[in-house]
């Protein structure tokens, strides 16, 4: 979805870690003490999250959803110009969270290098998920 700027997992401590950044919307990565304080801010907001539920907030003409992983204490951002396509966002965040949840849940005990390059095939693997959202959206248009 062209419309997406960027997502991030958030973990219990508030680093958050980036997973997709759309290079059209955003010309740089974002500041890391700014946005780790801003998305750890809304899921302080939004306290009594309930897991694989979206939840939004607007800022600036700018829409933030999220979802919580309550089991393993992290949570997920997507930041976009648009509301649209809502069904397509959860089912983006819940395939990002549940590709996570796989990778990385039964590889924790792994060397940080291992951590790294997993994160790097994972990170891949949502710019396809996202790319080929695009196609699908597209597709469905179509007469």
């Amino acid at each position: 979805m062209n419309d997406i700027h960027w997502i991030y997992l958030v973990d219990y401590t508030g680093t958050p870690i980036l997973i997709y950044l759309n290079d059209i919307k955003e010309i740089n990565e974002p500041n890391f003490a700014v946005i780790s304080n801003f998305l750890f801010g809304i899921r302080e907001i939004n306290k009594n999250l309930e897991d694989n539920k979206l939840n939004k907030t607007e800022i600036n003409q700018k829409y933030f959803f999220f979802i919580e992983e309550k089991e393993k204490e992290f949570f997920i951002v997507l930041k976009s110009d648009k509301v649209t396509f809502i069904e397509n966002i959860l089912n983006i965040l819940l395939k990002v969270k549940d590709s996570f949840m796989e990778v990385f849940h039964m590889n924790e005990v792994l060397a940080q290098e291992k951590k790294i390059e997993l994160l790097e095939e994972f990170r891949k693997e949502i710019k396809d998920l996202i790319e080929n959202n695009i196609s699908q959206v597209i597709k469905k248009k179509t007469p």
